[in-house]
């Protein structure tokens, strides 16, 4: 639609909607700014497009951003400070604008972060973009967001130096959320990830803490470990911390989606207080990225007084204590298809007696579903008192015979009639020292139903000469309750 204006002499004048449009460009466009100097000046006049400091100091990172903040934008902040690596030292820088700010730009970029920023930086509002930076040394977080949400954080370095081998603590969380949502933290790329190491959270943070929030999606990351993935910088606390954050995702099923959180001095994932509805897919929890050695974090998953969280699909290893511990009356979370192996082994406290592979303390609807447990020092799966209260009673395995190439496995499980349950079946090379589980090869499932005398039988056929001597094993949930910790082992034959 064109606008018309009436002028003195009532005609009308396109010029002079020009001239007001005009006089709002600086306003309304989105501008690029380009730092230029390791500077900490503060720019001479924000607002008016044109970052300088006062004196001629050039373009510091603090002037691009406040004039960032002053304009509508969002607007783009690109590095020009000479070539290769360069460190800006300052107080932290405070964004409330859309803003991107982006490290790939500086001369030099080859797919790790060259540009330094001493002393963290704060986010409000919504929007904005940080990528390719190295923050480090800050007085608290290295990144505190505060509410709004929609942000990017993708090849950061937080908590190291430039080389991602060295640590340089921020003396808080890497990066905290406050009440902020829907953030992407990583991508699916080897150029998107963040490596969040080193730092030395307060309370209960972690190189990530999320305080609220809902939607925040993590992919991608090393959280722990030094950038090649191999050597311990894990964060002094929580890898992930989630307190009152609800419906966020920490991986995925896309292919470059996990993380690799290892290395940790408390637990790999948090996931505590009403944080409800996590999905926590394909990460690799507590091993190095080779997965030839543990890096160990003290716990891998802990789900406490939170439900409807998923475990899926996740290699846990090598922690302290127990791979996945679900405690104070967390409810209907789903622990499946998991890798849970040589967890246990630390001897952090030889006190605890928290060493197993997967431990579910209290709480109703935990299932426990085929999951691959073995090396575990203690249980591959325990129940807790209060859980078997309302689990099954284990499976009885009575027969596993090797007939031509096929094995067969019968047995039953026992329970108030017309209850249907779901028998998951495992072999393994050995037992625990109870005599039962673990589960090292999961071999499938079956439903079964009891009848009136409350015993619910099967008989299953594998398809394939299972080794003789070797031990099978089983579990059983049902709806509404807990999974049973593993039957007696039963030789097959």
């Amino acid at each position: 639609m064109r606008v018309w204006f009436t002028n003195a002499f009532g005609r009308k004048s396109l010029a002079a909607f020009l001239v007001v449009l005009l006089g709002c460009a600086v306003d309304a466009a989105a501008l690029t700014f380009t730092v230029t100097s390791t500077g900490d000046g503060a720019d001479a006049a924000p607002g008016n497009g044109v970052c300088a400091v006062a004196g001629g100091g050039g373009c510091t990172l603090r002037a691009a951003v406040q004039e960032a903040n002053a304009l509508a934008g969002p607007d783009t902040i690109h590095f020009a400070i000479g070539s290769g690596a360069q460190q800006i030292l300052g107080s932290a820088v405070a964004i409330t604008g859309p803003v991107v700010i982006d490290g790939w730009t500086q001369p030099g970029f080859s797919g790790t972060p060259l540009i330094q920023v001493r002393g963290g930086m704060t986010i409000s509002g919504s929007g904005t973009t940080i990528r390719g930076l190295v923050v480090n040394g800050g007085a608290g977080a290295g990144i505190q967001v505060n509410g709004g949400g929609n942000h990017v954080f993708e090849g950061n370095y937080v908590g190291l130096d430039v080389t991602g081998a060295t640590a340089v603590p921020n003396d808080g969380s890497g990066i905290r959320f406050s009440n902020s949502s829907n953030n992407r933290i990583g991508g699916t790329t080897p150029q998107q990830r963040n490596v969040i190491s080193g730092n030395t959270p307060k309370g209960n943070g972690g190189g990530l803490e999320f305080d609220g929030g809902s939607g925040n999606q993590i992919k991608g990351n090393y959280i722990g470990t030094d950038v090649t993935g191999m050597l311990d910088r894990g964060n002094d606390g929580r890898g992930i911390a989630l307190s009152g954050s609800v419906n966020n995702v920490i991986g995925g099923p896309e292919p470059g989606a996990g993380n690799l959180i290892a290395g940790n001095w408390a637990t790999g994932i948090r996931i505590l207080g009403g944080s409800n509805g996590t999905l926590v897919q394909g990460n690799i929890i507590g091993i190095n990225a080779a997965l030839n050695a543990a890096l160990s974090n003290d716990r891998g998953v802990q789900i406490r007084g939170s439900h409807n969280n998923q475990v899926i699909g996740n290699t846990i290893g090598g922690q302290v204590y127990d791979g996945v511990l679900l405690w104070e009356n967390s409810n209907n979370n789903r622990v499946f298809y998991n890798t849970v192996v040589y967890n246990g082994w630390g001897n952090r406290d030889p006190t605890e007696e928290a060493f197993n592979g997967v431990m579910v303390w209290d709480g109703v609807g935990n299932y426990v579903i085929g999951n691959r447990a073995w090396g575990n020092r203690d249980l591959g799966l325990r129940v807790g008192p209060a859980a078997a209260a309302t689990a099954p009673t284990p499976p009885t395995v009575t027969n596993a015979v090797v007939t031509g190439g096929t094995t067969t496995i019968t047995g039953q499980v026992t329970g108030p009639a017309g209850i249907e349950y779901v028998v998951d079946l495992f072999v393994s090379s050995e037992c625990d020292w109870n005599g039962a589980g673990e589960g090292e090869y999961a071999l499938g499932q079956v439903r079964v139903t009891a009848g009136a005398n409350g015993v619910a039988t099967f008989n299953v056929g594998i398809g394939a000469a299972l080794p003789v001597g070797w031990l099978v094993t089983t579990t059983a949930t049902k709806a509404n309750a807990n999974t049973s910790g593993y039957s007696t082992c039963k030789a097959i034959q």
